[in-house]
């Protein structure tokens, strides 16, 4: 009865906040991970839990934390803050490579996404409502957006690794994959969990050290 009374409480918060509203989204991926038994999504329970201490979050070098694997040939991909992992309630930020003569499949998910390329060059590809289909060539310090549910592509044509970073909202990502742009909008194959959001990491990274440079006292409060 439990399980029922927070999917139907779910429901009604996406027809009553709308589906476009964040506040909605965080409270509706709270219910969904709070669903029991065979109801519960796979992705479901976090990780590790960002909030657990206060305001206070540890700070770590990327360079500690390993490449997960990717279902694309030739491209890489690690979560640097992500649901999964860390308990992230509405964003998560990655950092992926493309192989020289690779490229994601073409397809859409229900997230905005904002992309900027690091190193290297590749081609974004974008499709229109009227089914126009765009390309516009990418470098260093190239940055788009991808709008909820955008049919898109980004491939490498260099002759170098392609190296951006992507920030999506609405966790977790749920991509729907295309053979073509002439599919229908119906005719693509959801993919999640991805393979990052299916197992927890080995191990967590350090933290880098810091130090106290103004004590609190237990009457202090601080409005954020």
């Amino acid at each position: 009865m439990r399980a029922l009374l927070l999917a139907l409480a779910a429901f009604l918060g996406g027809v009553l906040l709308g589906a476009s509203s964040y506040r909605a989204r965080l409270v509706l991926a709270d219910l969904r991970a709070a669903l029991p038994g065979p109801l519960a999504p796979v992705w479901a329970p976090h990780c590790a839990n960002i909030y657990a201490g206060g305001q206070l979050t540890p700070v770590f070098d990327a360079g500690q934390l390993p490449p997960a694997q990717h279902p694309v040939p030739g491209l890489t991909h690690l979560t640097l803050h992500g649901r999964k992992a860390h308990g992230m309630k509405g964003l998560e930020l990655w950092i992926s490579t493309l192989a020289p003569g690779t490229g994601t499949p073409i397809h859409r998910h229900d997230c905005e996404e904002v992309l900027l390329v690091l190193r290297g060059e590749g081609v974004a590809a974008m499709q229109d409502k009227d089914g126009t289909v765009v390309e516009t060539k990418l470098g260093p310090n190239s940055t788009l957006a991808v709008l909820p549910n955008a049919r898109h592509q980004l491939r490498n044509d260099g002759s170098r690794d392609l190296h951006f970073i992507a920030a999506i909202d609405n966790p977790p990502f749920r991509p729907c994959l295309y053979r073509s742009w002439e599919d229908p909008y119906l005719a693509c194959q959801s993919v999640w969990p991805m393979v990052w959001d299916r197992s927890c990491p080995d191990k967590a990274p350090q933290p880098l050290p810091h130090h106290v440079v103004l004590s609190g006292s237990k009457g202090a409060t601080a409005e954020m």
